[in-house]
């Protein structure tokens, strides 16, 4: 590529403001040369054939278009016939400003000298054959051109937000903010030009160029990008022309949005090591949505009748709606998705990083990139926004908070709030301060996670000190739209099991003092609007959310204690009596029914203090579900189940018959004889709470449930498990793909490769949320008697006089349930490795409740 004439034209009606970081700018060829793949000459094939009829540009450069200005160097380009046509120039306002020669695949770029904010210029581009029509583009600014991406809520359009009509009606006072929308459109490989979804191309800003009041939803412009990019313009104070292009698509996940390249990066962007990536719950594996109702469950309000289209699969988005937009010169990207990701946080958090990495490479600029943080949804997202945060670990990232910010009446459901206005207001923030020496406050105030400090108040009441910077003028207010707003406090506290709401108060001019009713020496963790909707958030400056002069605090949680990790030493399963003495049963199969290495315990003792950690599981405790059905229950309507058999239901309440798609949970237990069930049980991926738990096929609430298949080799591979205080959401069948010792997981939305030879889904629902967890300095395989150094963990069951396991003497069992001094209770109960020599009128093993079925002992390894 050969620059032949240059110029610089100055508008004097446009003073520069420049921002402080100058970008490197790579010529086209050095880029191009960098990135040739198969792919991309497959789409330089077919701008060669579109290059046929003579000069071409793509659709977006076009009459009112937006180009970066200096320092950044502006970069048009497009097709020629390459037999007749040989080379191209530019010239602007009549002055020549860059010649190229003609590619042999017909392919040109030209590159402009960097040119002052200004506008109300012309550029033609014409070739060197004199049959060849030029291309005049006409009312050309020279400013800063931002990018705008993501789903449904940056798709989300100015006619639906908050005060559209006057929104709308203001839009007139903007003449150089330019609006651009690509065309929601799908590929398989990259595509040369992305057409436009409006009846203009490039629109300046005024009401003809947004849909009015009372026209199609998530149509445009951006409500979002707009007010994000106005906000912009009247920082520059009208002097510096602003150019947004919205390419949006509601409902889709990140993969969709992310090239080849980004989905093969194991570094999450360069943010981990490829082994720590590796472990975060990374699947090379999503394809498109097969749901209807999307990932996200928007697509209702998205795609009325008539309106659906197929959801896009891994890069398809990036092949045909970002790929065409590569060679624009950007001077930052802003991004408002998540929601569809919502089922796979850890995975999330690479693969968002990943992206941005990879924009960045594919585009060969800076491009400072500024998300936001998902709003208050009546689902719990605080993982998903925990994971958004991980973006920040990558150089020129900023954010802007949203969780005060939901809207629980939004026309367009709850996951779509109207306050996109303030969401504009705090992006605009953000890149003020980040990109332009800003000094307005743009971060609401920030937590120190490296002075959490416990202190003692009581034996049973404890206090948390925390101090936040960004925090002038240090608050609580409610949320918008809140209930009980801050009479609900933001803050818990957590032993490491059960979080606890702690009594917060204020104390000037950046301290937060907590007080919860838990022993200071139980205070592990501490969460601030760590929930789906809070109600009270923490701000600086004055007001809260629709003020318009504070920031909220992002949520968080603080360090994560170590998690406990078990493996299991001891299992018997019943009529199995155990053979009298028996330490090691099948110890190279963990997967029999009779099992045990209860010979190894020495080595499991805690490095810390010396003592051995353990869990005692009844896995049937709560009964089981056990059936054939041939419909697959992720894609079947609750009550139509087909094929059902029962082979061994302890539960068969209500006509119990399989599992179908429901309302109030992913799958719930749908009825064998006639009628549909219109009652919530036996539910698979609860979308709140029951009673206090998970709705099982006893009469209480469980706190876990899991699902089984049977595969096509025999044995049982968990399909899903949910722990109760963490609710799934509509089409959620993918979580912690690559953890299934997670407390909540699914691969649900494998289960079609489960189906048997006769056509059947052998299936199997258990309640394994039955246990107790200690610990004890004895080992219980060696010491008979009480047993030594007891510390209670999490006693599920045996009251205030359980008090471990220990070696049993007596003739009944290897091991037996223990109590503690001076108990009264003395009876032989909890029994691991029963011999069955006693008769004690229940068949089965002693375990909670009354006779099991099956018992399972873990002990605790160290957390690495």
């Amino acid at each position: 590529v050969g620059l032949g004439h240059t110029c610089i034209v100055h508008n004097i009606t446009h003073a520069p403001l420049h921002p402080h970081s100058t970008p490197t700018v790579h010529s086209t060829s050095a880029r191009m040369a960098r990135s040739h793949t198969p792919l991309l000459l497959a789409a330089l094939h077919l701008a060669l054939v579109a290059a046929t009829s003579g000069l071409k540009v793509p659709t977006f450069i076009d009459s009112n278009l937006v180009l970066q200005r200096a320092p950044t160097a502006a970069v048009v380009w497009g097709w020629a016939n390459v037999s007749t046509e040989t080379s191209v120039t530019a010239t602007l306002n009549g002055v020549p400003c860059g010649s190229t020669k003609v590619a042999a695949d017909g392919s040109w770029t030209i590159t402009l000298t960097p040119q002052p904010a200004g506008t109300g210029h012309t550029l033609v581009l014409a070739t060197n054959a004199a049959s060849s029509a030029p291309i005049t583009l006409t009312n050309i600014a020279f400013g800063e051109v931002y990018l705008c991406s993501g789903q449904s809520n940056m798709q989300f359009s100015v006619n639906d937000a908050f005060n559209a009509s006057a929104e709308i009606a203001d839009s007139i006072r903007y003449p150089d903010l330019r609006l651009f929308t690509v065309k929601l459109v799908t590929a398989d490989a990259p595509q040369p030009d992305a057409p436009t979804a409006t009846n203009y191309t490039w629109g300046v800003s005024g009401p003809s160029t947004l849909v009015p009041v009372g026209g199609p939803a998530f149509s445009w412009f951006s409500a979002t990008c707009y007010f994000f990019g106005r906000d912009m313009y009247r920082s520059f104070e009208g002097r510096v022309p602003v150019g947004l292009v919205a390419s949006d698509w509601g409902g889709q996940r990140v993969e969709a949005f992310s090239s080849p390249a980004a989905m093969a990066d194991r570094t999450c962007g360069g943010t981990a090591p490829t082994a720590t990536a590796a472990g975060r719950g990374l699947s090379p594996r999503p394809t498109a949505v097969s749901s209807d109702e999307g990932a996200e469950g928007d697509d209702a309000a998205l795609y009325t009748a008539g309106m659906r289209r197929p959801h896009p699969a891994t890069s398809q988005l990036w092949f045909a709606m970002i790929y065409p937009l590569a060679k624009m010169r950007f001077a930052a990207a802003t991004w408002y998705q998540g929601e569809a990701n919502a089922g796979d946080p850890p995975s999330y958090a690479c693969r968002f990083p990943a992206m941005i990495a990879d924009w960045r490479k594919q585009m060969d600029l800076p491009l400072p990139f500024y998300f936001v943080q998902l709003a208050g949804y009546s689902a719990d997202y605080s993982l998903i926004r925990e994971a958004q945060m991980a973006a920040l670990k990558l150089p020129r990232v900023g954010y802007a908070i949203a969780v005060d910010i939901g809207d629980p009446t939004s026309p367009e459901g709850n996951i779509h709030p109207r306050r996109k206005q303030e969401v504009g207001r705090r992006l605009s923030l953000s890149v003020l301060a980040l990109q332009y020496n800003g000094t307005a406050e743009y971060l609401g105030p920030e937590v120190n996670l490296s002075d959490v400090a416990v202190a003692v108040l009581t034996p049973n009441t404890s206090s948390v000190t925390l101090t936040f910077s960004h925090a002038a003028g240090l608050h609580a207010a409610g949320t918008a739209a809140c209930t009980t707003c801050c009479s609900t406090s933001p803050f818990e506290v957590s032993d490491g099991v059960t979080r606890i709401a702690a009594n917060f108060t204020v104390v000037a001019p950046s301290t937060v003092v907590l007080t919860a009713p838990i022993a200071a020496s139980d205070v592990v963790q501490v969460f601030y609007d760590f929930t789906g909707y809070p109600q009270c958030a923490l701000y600086n400056g004055i007001g809260g959310p629709d003020n318009h002069t504070g920031l909220p605090a992002p949520p968080f949680r603080t360090a994560q204690p170590p998690a406990a990790n078990y493996t299991l030493v001891a299992r018997q399963t019943w009529p199995t009596r155990w053979s009298v003495g028996a330490t090691s049963v099948n110890p190279h199969d963990p997967t029999a029914d009779q099992y045990a290495v209860l010979d190894t315990l020495e080595q499991f003792r805690r490095a810390e203090d010396g003592k051995l950690g353990f869990k005692l599981v009844w896995p049937l405790a709560n009964g089981k579900q056990h059936w054939k059905q041939t419909s697959n229950p992720t894609s079947t309507p609750k009550g139509k189940v087909v094929g059902f058999q029962a082979i061994n239901c302890t539960y068969s309440g209500e006509g119990w018959g399989g599992l179908g798609q429901s309302s109030f949970a992913l799958l719930d237990g749908s009825q064998s004889g006639p009628g549909i069930a219109t009652t919530w049980f036996y539910a698979i991926g609860a979308f709140e709470d029951y009673e206090g738990g998970l709705p099982s096929g006893g009469t209480a609430p469980v706190s876990a449930t899991e699902l089984y298949a049977r595969s096509k080799s025999g044995g049982w591979t968990l399909l899903f498990r949910q722990t109760a205080g963490f609710w799934f959401s509509p089409s959620m069948l993918s979580l912690n793909k690559l953890n299934p010792e997670a407390p909540n997981y699914s691969i649900l939305d494998e289960l079609e490769g489960y189906r048997g030879a006769d056509g059947a889904f052998e299936l199997k629902l258990v309640w394994p949320d039955q246990s107790n967890t200690w610990l004890q300095q004895s080992n219980p395989s060696t010491t008979p008697g009480l047993p030594v150094g007891y510390a209670p963990g999490r006693i599920m069951h045996g009251d205030s006089w359980w008090g471990g396991l220990e070696k049993n003497p007596g003739g009944e069992s290897l091991l037996d349930g223990s109590v503690l001094p001076g108990a009264t209770n003395t009876t032989w109960f909890y029994a691991v490795g029963d011999y069955g020599t006693v008769e004690w009128g229940q068949d089965g093993i002693p375990g909670w409740s009354t006779a099991q079925q099956q018992v399972e002992l873990y002990v605790m390894r160290s957390a690495t």
